[in-house]
């Protein structure tokens, strides 16, 4: 959809500034996080540009290849803060493309559900975990009505080479290929999608596989515990009430079970694989990311529906975003500020990388 410049512009603005506000210690001491360093930055120092064909945990992740070579080109003194801007320039991509893609009063609630979803302490912030983040925007992508070709072609690309998204998200775009078979260009959108889908499924069968799970009652009652930590608290159950209630009718109807079968196939594909530790999703401590994703297309569903023309669909959009706001009154809305173990600044000027707790990483020079 054509948006006037200066609302994208606000977006981008509002976005960041929410990153801010949430990962503020991120702003202020800008460090790696996890992968970073010791897998992004060490292998652009290793490797150079081939670094970008080099998969990691079984697939490609082509934004953090593409901060971490942004970094290694500039001084070294600039790394840190690369990548932070890095993370926040992604996410502010992200943000606008969401924009971009939904009707309405929906464009303005959705532009920020990458920053308001639950199960953010982990993702924002970091070029790690920027699939998180840009999986939300790619589903925005497989729902959306046709229009922005040239924005949904790149996000597709860089989004479905950083992570397992665009293999997850295969049936919905190829639905959508069907569907809109003689739009040309959203064809070559959709074309691009399966294509990412399927060469990071090449990566991920070619990697030896450690034992996984199957879809039986374990893999089920991970997906619950899941379901429950996306939707942040009792309130949110209030939340995914109303999001189910609309999907039995609206203009947006199709869409909305659009990304109610999205939000099933990444719980599904996460319950699957951690069948095998049932309890690990029971106390909602560890893995936040895992349900990210779900819990941010459950709010984009909520805001599809004050789209709507119906009053009662708005309403019942309404009460359900409120509801799954309120949940922040049961758990903290800032990012916790990490334990910073040693001078990460120090570590770059050695070429040497620590990973909390005591992993120490050399990287040689290019």
């Amino acid at each position: 959809m054509r948006r006037a410049p200066y609302a994208l512009i606000a977006v981008a603005v509002a976005a960041v500034g929410l990153l801010a506000l949430r990962d503020t210690d991120a702003f202020l001491r800008p460090d790696f996080w996890a992968e970073d360093g010791r897998a992004f930055f060490r292998g652009w120092n290793m490797f150079g540009w081939s670094s970008f064909i080099e998969p990691y945990a079984g697939y490609l992740h082509l934004m953090p290849r593409i901060v971490a070579a942004a970094a290694g080109l500039l001084p070294l003194e600039w790394t840190l803060v690369v990548f932070l801007v890095g993370a926040a320039a992604f996410s502010a991509w992200a943000s606008v493309t969401l924009f971009l893609c939904l009707p309405g009063p929906a464009a303005w609630l959705g532009a920020l559900t990458p920053l308001l979803a639950f199960g953010g302490s982990e993702v924002l912030g970091t070029p790690t975990n920027l699939q998180w983040i840009t999986a939300i925007a790619l589903a925005a992508i497989a729902v959306s009505a046709p229009g922005g070709t040239a924005n949904k072609a790149a996000m597709v690309v860089v989004a479905g080479l950083s992570g397992p998204f665009s293999l997850i998200y295969l049936p919905v775009f190829a639905t959508r290929l069907w569907l809109l078979r003689t739009h040309r260009p959203e064809v070559i959108v959709c074309a691009l999608a399966l294509l990412c889908g399927a060469i990071q499924g090449g990566f991920i069968l070619s990697q030896p596989q450690a034992g996984g799970g199957t879809l039986g009652l374990a893999a089920l009652g991970t997906a619950g515990d899941l379901v429950k930590a996306s939707v942040g608290s009792s309130w949110g159950l209030v939340a995914l009430a109303a999001a189910t209630a609309g999907l039995a009718a609206g203009t947006y109807r199709l869409p909305r079970v659009g990304l109610a079968v999205l939000a099933g196939l990444v719980l599904a594909g996460i319950a699957v694989k951690f069948a095998p530790m049932p309890d690990m999703f029971a106390g909602g401590d560890v893995g936040h990311r895992y349900w990210y994703v779900p819990s941010g297309l459950l709010l984009l569903s909520l805001a599809l529906m004050l789209a709507e023309p119906g009053r009662w669909l708005r309403r019942a959009g309404a009460v359900g975003t409120v509801a799954f706001l309120l949940g922040y009154a049961y758990q903290p809305f800032l990012v916790p500020e990490p334990i910073h173990y040693g001078s990460w600044e120090q570590g770059i000027r050695d070429g040497v990388y620590r990973y909390p707790p005591d992993k120490t990483v050399p990287v040689p020079r290019r």
